[in-house]
């Protein structure tokens, strides 16, 4: 019994030693790309934030001059489905990755003048509703409901084929 106290305490005085070399040495936590990332607890995966901070506008600007596919989330924090994505889909890691590689993603929020003004005229009856839009701002597809990572890495391999 002695023998395995002892071996327990060495064992935890070693992971203490290292944890705490770790957490002051490792210049990584003070990045901004760790700080911008959000933590996976069910796959361990550190992702960045999948959507822009930038303007809409912009997104459009840099798709158009990049010749790149864009999409629009519109949530809202209501919504239980937009809420579940945030928490599982839009993490996902493959998801994160592939949009990274291949798109710009926007969210909007349903209160914001802009969501407002284009589910007007996009007819977005629903939520989530994701639209996708080629470099010229030209939609091209979109989606609506609940998507799983699978799902949803899926649909984006789709629209990738069609440009």
């Amino acid at each position: 019994m002695k023998k395995i106290l002892t071996l327990i305490t060495i064992c935890f005085t070693a992971f203490n030693v290292i944890a705490q070399e770790l957490g002051e040495g490792d210049l990584y936590l003070q990045s901004e790309e760790y700080k911008n990332a959000q933590v996976v607890s069910e796959s361990n995966y550190v992702v960045p934030h999948l959507f822009t901070n930038l303007a809409f506008e912009e997104v459009q600007e840099k798709a158009f001059n990049e010749r790149k596919i864009y999409y629009v989330d519109f949530s809202a924090s209501w919504c239980q489905p937009c809420k579940l994505m945030d928490q599982t889909t839009f993490r996902d890691y493959e998801v994160v990755k592939f949009t990274k590689e291949n798109f710009y993603a926007v969210q909007l929020d349903m209160s914001d003048f802009d969501a407002i003004e284009m589910q007007a005229k996009y007819q977005i009856g629903s939520l989530p509703t994701i639209l996708f839009f080629d470099h010229l701002g030209n939609l091209i597809d979109r989606t609506t409901g609940l998507q799983t990572g699978t799902l949803f890495l899926k649909k984006l391999k789709e629209i990738k084929n069609l440009i």
